[in-house]
């Protein structure tokens, strides 16, 4: 008789085996154990295969990598699975990957010491991640999505703290009056403007600011790498566009035609598309990503905005905007604040840690509310000189000249009154401000069902359910063109409203992220 050998195989290496030998996934697969811990236990294995063309395509390999991950189940270690491919050669090795750790206080060290390259968050084996902003950069742009409370604003400042200590000047827009207010006064920060006006006028300038560096990159014969940088923030775009569009239809014929004029959606869109030649940074932030963004060359403004961040569960739709996968990003664990999906250094989505930034502003009401560990990340943060800020154009630097001078008066003379008691309910709950929305979203992002404010003859907004959504979009591209909401007033006959592509709608309560 022929012994028979024992079959010493772990359960996951049999599993593994049996699968792919019963499958189509590879051409005769081998697996064998690569690695063992001290205790023995399988913590890597190397699956051989004959290449083939599928091998070596990226979306093969994602789903492969899924699949061997189920099939391997959940490690002792309570480490996760990942996968190394070497296609050309016919093999690739399962590992353990580390686990991300649950928080991480923005480091005092400078833990890149390319000043070009700007930290913000730590992946799998500790692995620093940053946004580059060097000319050379194939991600000049920065794009955070993420909703209420998802860490949004403690990404923004730790990117921000970190482009001052390493000499680049900024300046940002923040229409909540919330997100970027600790920011004014730090060293390297121009201005924070919160005004939806001024806003406006920040943009034009911005973009003269632009074509004022490409004429003297022309005239100087200079390379564009030699041109200082700069970083503008755009924090809750939605909202400011949504302002924005409503001033374009606002009583007043003179801001009508100042808003007109100044143009700031197209001003962006050649921003978003052109900045980048011109040493100009832009980093947007938002509740949920859209093509709107990007305004009609969405094309190549969504290229330009290679630096990703998603805080938060995307949906499906979110994540192929982000990601260009329908499964990325809406798997986090929100349970862990700072927890995301960003971009890594090869362009591909990964899990991370956020770092955490806590408020650098200096008011008393503010810092007090920070812990002694807190304080001490601040001070290690602020750098004894602040950024130089160089000027090309006499708009922008007029600009912020006399953003500066109505900042420090608001300072000096600005006040708010103090909260009052409510003895009486108010007749009319129908209406709402102007600038009283809670929040903004694309008026192709709505769905049926869904309550947003609307215009009524008075010019008073008023809360109305919406019917049914019709989108329009490209046939080859799939952009939107148009936005057709029917809205159920009560009566037999429906109100139809239209919106261009880049039209945005106000809404009474704050945007939630659609998880399904």
């Amino acid at each position: 008789r022929t012994p028979v050998e024992p079959d010493t195989r772990s359960p996951r290496h049999k599993a593994l085996q049996t699968a792919l030998s019963a499958g189509t996934i590879f051409k005769e697969p081998a697996v064998t154990v690569a690695s063992r811990d001290e205790d023995g236990v399988e913590t890597g294995y190397k699956i051989t295969f004959t290449p083939s063309l599928n091998s070596g395509a990226r979306g093969f390999q994602t789903k492969v990598d899924e699949a061997l991950a189920a099939l391997a189940g959940h490690h002792e270690s309570g480490r996760t699975w990942a996968t190394e491919w070497t296609p050309s050669e016919g093999y690739l090795v399962m590992y353990l990957r580390a686990p991300l750790p649950i928080r991480v206080d923005h480091p005092l060290a400078l833990v890149d010491e390319n000043l070009r390259h700007l930290p913000y968050a730590t992946g799998a084996a500790n692995l620093s991640l940053y946004w580059d902003v060097s000319t050379k950069s194939n991600k000049p742009h920065c794009l955070i999505v993420g909703p209420t409370g998802g860490g949004k604003t403690s990404v923004i400042r730790t990117l921000l703290t970190e482009a001052s200590r390493r000499g680049i000047p900024f300046l940002g827009v923040d229409p909540k009056m919330i997100e970027l207010d600790g920011l004014e006064g730090y060293p390297g920060c121009a201005a924070i403007v919160y005004d939806a006006v001024r806003s406006a006028m920040l943009v034009r300038a911005l973009h003269a600011e632009m074509m004022a560096r490409n004429h003297y990159v022309h005239v100087k014969k200079i390379e564009p790498s030699q041109l200082p940088l700069l970083i503008a923030v755009l924090d809750e775009f939605f909202i400011l566009s949504g302002k924005w569009q409503r001033l374009a239809k606002d009583e007043d014929e003179e801001i009508r035609a100042q808003i007109k004029q100044l143009d700031p959606l197209g001003a962006w869109a050649d921003l978003a598309v052109l900045a980048r030649s011109a040493g100009i940074r832009l980093l947007l932030g938002v509740q949920r990503p859209d093509a709107s963004l990007f305004g009609s060359s969405s094309g190549n403004a969504r290229d330009n905005f290679g630096t990703r961040i998603s805080l938060g569960n995307l949906s499906q739709d979110g994540a192929l905007m982000m990601w260009g996968d329908a499964h990325v990003g809406r798997e986090v664990d929100t349970s862990i604040p700072g927890r995301g999906v960003v971009t890594a250094l090869d362009g591909s989505p990964v899990d991370a840690q956020m770092w955490w930034t806590p408020n650098v502003d200096p008011h008393p009401n503010k810092w007090n509310q920070l812990s002694k560990e807190e304080k001490a990340i601040v001070h290690g943060l602020t750098p004894t000189e602040s950024p130089t800020f160089e000027f090309f154009s006499t708009e922008l630097r007029e600009f912020v000249e006399s953003e500066r001078v109505l900042a420090r008066r608001a300072r000096e003379y600005g006040d708010a009154p103090e909260p009052s008691v409510l003895t009486d309910f108010a007749t009319d709950h129908d209406t709402v401000g102007a600038d009283d929305f809670a929040d903004a979203i694309p008026a192709s992002a709505v769905t049926e069902g869904m309550v947003i404010l609307l215009d009524d003859d008075n010019g008073d907004q008023v809360p109305v359910t919406v019917d049914t959504v019709t989108v329009m979009r490209d046939k080859d591209t799939g952009d939107v063109l148009e936005t057709v909401l029917s809205i159920n007033t009560g009566g037999r006959v429906k109100t139809t409203v239209h919106f261009a592509a880049t039209e945005v709608v106000m809404l009474p309560e704050p945007d939630t992220v659609l998880t399904t």
